[in-house]
Formats: C-alpha cells, sequence, structure tokens
C-alpha cells in the first residue's frame, strides 16, 4: 500500500503563553513579565510542522477543546499544511495550555494545563488512517491511548518514533518499558536521560537492549549523540546560534532527524541536518516561528561549522 504520509503525529496539541521575565521570583515575590505572547504549542505539533515545512507530508492526530484556542490551533497547523482531518473536538473542555517563562538566557520554565488533551479515546483513531504513513512520531502520548496505536503500528508495519517528554520519563523506566520494546527510533533530552537511566552504566545501552534501533541523546547548544542496534555511534557537535528562545528545539530536533532519516542520510549528516534545525528554530520567540525549510537548511549547514 502506497504512504498517503510520511510521519503521522500523535501528542499534545496546546496554546502556549510565553512571557519574559529577568529572572525567576523567590516565594512570595512579585515580579512583572514583560513581551506576553501567544503560540500554538504541544511538542507533538511542533515535529508535525518542522517536517511539513522541511517538505514532508504530514499529519497530526489529536484532541482540542470546543474553544477559541482550539480553532486557532488547528487553523495554525492547516495553514502549515498538516493534514488536520482526524483531529477531535471535545465539547466541554478546554483546549491544552502552556505557560512558559523565558528568562534572559533564553532558557524556559513551563506550567502546563492538559485540558482536551486528556480526553482523547482509542475510538477517536481510525486504523485504516493510521495505516498511510511510513513513521509513527509520539511526543508526550496520553499513555492510555498507546498500546492501541503500537498494535495499529506492528499490523501496519510501520517505523515507530518515540520522544516521551519529561511528564512521562519521570515515570520511570518500568513504566514505559512497553512503549521502549516497540519503539524504532528513541529521542531523550537531559532530563529524560537521567530519569530512565538513573545512573546505571549501561546508559543509552540500556534502551538498544530492550530493542530500540535507534537512540538519540540530544544535548541542547552541545548537540547530540546517537547509538544504533548496529553499534554504530555518531557524536555530533551543536552549533553556535545567538539563542532567543529555547522552547520547541528538541522537536525541531526530532523532525528535523525524521526528515534526514527519510532522505536517507547518512548517520553523520542526518545528525548535522537535525542540529542545525534546532539551531535554526532558537533564534527567534515561539516555538514553531523560526522553523526552516529544506534550502534555509542547507544555506545554514554550508555557511556554518558545528562547535568543535
Amino acid at each position: 500500500m502506497d504512504s498517503k504520509f510520511d510521519v503521522i503525529c500523535f501528542g499534545d496539541i496546546n496554546v502556549d503563553y510565553i512571557g519574559r521575565m529577568d529572572r525567576l521570583p523567590d516565594i512570595d515575590e512579585e515580579l512583572p513579565i514583560y513581551n506576553l505572547e501567544k503560540f500554538c504549542g504541544g511538542a507533538a505539533t511542533n515535529v508535525a510542522v518542522t517536517l511539513a515545512r522541511l517538505g514532508k507530508n504530514t499529519a497530526y492526530i489529536g484532541s482540542i477543546g470546543d474553544d477559541y484556542n482550539g480553532k486557532e490551533l488547528i487553523d495554525r497547523l492547516q495553514n502549515e499544511g498538516v493534514d488536520v482531518s482526524k483531529v477531535n473536538k471535545k465539547e466541554g473542555y478546554l483546549s491544552g495550555t502552556v505557560f512558559a517563562i523565558i528568562d534572559n538566557d533564553g532558557e524556559r520554565r513551563l506550567l502546563s494545563y492538559l485540558g482536551a488533551n486528556l480526553q482523547t479515546k482509542k475510538e477517536d483513531f481510525d486504523q485504516d488512517y493510521l495505516s498511510k504513513t511510513k513513521v509513527l512520531h509520539m511526543s508526550n502520548p496520553l499513555l492510555s491511548i498507546v498500546p492501541t496505536l503500537l498494535s495499529y503500528a506492528r499490523e501496519n508495519n510501520l517505523i515507530v518514533s518515540f520522544d516521551p517528554g519529561t511528564l512521562i520519563s519521570s515515570k520511570g523506566l518500568e513504566e514505559i518499558e512497553y512503549i521502549l520494546r516497540e519503539t524504532d527510533i528513541l529521542f531523550l533530552n537531559r532530563v529524560e536521560y537521567n530519569d530512565l537511566v538513573n545512573n546505571s552504566e549501561k546508559g543509552l545501552d540500556i534502551f538498544l537492549e530492550l530493542g530500540c534501533e535507534m537512540v538519540v541523546y540530544k544535548k541542547g547548544k552541545e548537540g547530540s549523540l546517537l547509538k544504533t542496534a548496529k553499534g554504530e555511534e555518531i557524536i555530533s557537535p551543536g552549533f553556535k546560534v545567538e539563542v532567543v528562545d529555547t522552547t520547541g528545539a528538541g522537536d525541531a530536533f526530532a523532525g528535523g532527524f525524521l526528515t534526514a532519516y527519510l532522505n536517507d542520510l547518512n548517520l553523520k549528516d542526518l545528525m548535522r541536518f537535525a542540529n542545525a534545525v534546532a539551531a535554526i528554530s532558537v533564534t527567534s520567540k515561539g516555538a514553531k516561528e523560526a522553523l526552516p525549510n529544506l534550502d534555509e537548511v542547507l544555506d545554514f549547514i554550508s555557511k556554518n561549522s558545528p562547535n568543535n
């Protein structure tokens, strides 16, 4: 069967309210926020938009509330070329919302209200629709739904890509081991890595032993590390850029990685490409505003050398 989509993304969809302040307040201290802004957010949608801008046929599945924010979220994804025909509107619920505080160094603190994201049901998914993709990517997915999606993926020989997010990784390795055993490509940042590895000397090899084909450790401005089940290891330094906002950088990396993977780049070039997408993404405010197209990534790589 020919695939209609390169990647279908499942996970949270949120409105992001981003405020900036010089520093975080102490307990009972009040400090002013300046430049409060509103963006379309959610890790899975960030990955979907990254892929779409890089030229991939992409869809998003998930749930929004029956509110104005939900309409804005869907309109934004449609404008980016992401298929949203299977997004569910949950009557009587508010759309997911994230409040982010960005300090002078561009680092962020997040508070999350999941809202309609928690109302996604197994019955909301169309197996025929899900069968029409090459890759199923899950970012911070609702765990009650994951077994159903993994079953569909098995039946249709889909590549499974998984980025747990810190809300899931904080549950520990045992709680999500069943997902890892059926994951082909696993993405982890520092917090997720520490949550799941828990000081084990095996490090990333834990995930390879569970059955992952590729494990990617996202290390921010330092770059990234890839280990594969075939014994390959790639250490890829990051690019030096002026950081404005790191929101969504890890999602941009994942979208860049999956694009390069689907384009059959060799592992070294694949990692460089993903690092470049992430680097470009942090040069503007908001998780999606600076996401590049394919030509912009290739131009950036040609003009910039990674940190050594």
